[in-house]
């Protein structure tokens, strides 16, 4: 007759640890983003800055970015009319980006030392809708930027207006290059 074994709870602990930290390191970003004027990468240098950056477990360094421009209504960008996610690397492209907004913060923007990230909604005959960068995190070979798309609940109310939501942050300068994934 055979006899069976038994792994111990104390002998499980170590495999369970190494497991739940291994697929919270799970998010990969799924493409790279590329200059919508010029259609090639955008690169610069990184510059760290201590109060912008907080370490994750998974071994990449979580940016925290300075809001520029956040919307839920009205149309800022008529000639978006599907979700897009722009690096913004140069004062040119900025200038021609926020001529369409106005009560913008550009307090401290310096191209020199960062980029605008600007991720914009489809335009939608209802409110209801967001959009929001949920975490920038610095990995080894990139930046990767999670944008969530929010909806309007079943039977929530919404208001009867044209909007698009936008959020449009700054971030420190990278040399890496910068991928989205959308949540």
């Amino acid at each position: 007759m055979k006899t069976l074994k038994f792994i111990t709870p104390t002998k499980l602990l170590p495999i369970f640890a190494v497991l739940i930290i291994s697929m919270g390191c799970s998010k990969k970003p799924i493409a790279p983003i590329v200059n919508e004027t010029e259609n090639k990468a955008d690169i610069g240098i990184i510059v760290l800055q201590t109060d912008s950056f907080k370490s994750l477990p998974c071994g990449g360094v979580k940016i925290i970015p300075t809001v520029i421009y956040s919307a839920n209504f009205g149309v800022s960008f008529p000639y978006i009319t599907k979700p897009k996610n722009l690096v913004i690397t140069t004062l040119n492209q900025w200038n021609d980006l926020k001529i369409n907004i106005q009560n913008y913060d550009e307090t401290g923007l310096d191209f020199s030392k960062h980029f605008v990230i600007a991720s914009i909604y489809a335009i939608f005959s209802t409110g209801g809708f967001s959009i929001d960068n949920t975490e920038i995190v610095e990995n080894k070979n990139n930046i990767s930027v999670y944008v969530k798309h929010g909806f309007p609940k079943p039977n929530e109310p919404v208001t009867q207006s044209i909007t698009q939501p936008c959020k449009i942050i700054r971030i420190p300068k990278t040399n890496k290059p910068i991928l989205f994934e959308l949540e």
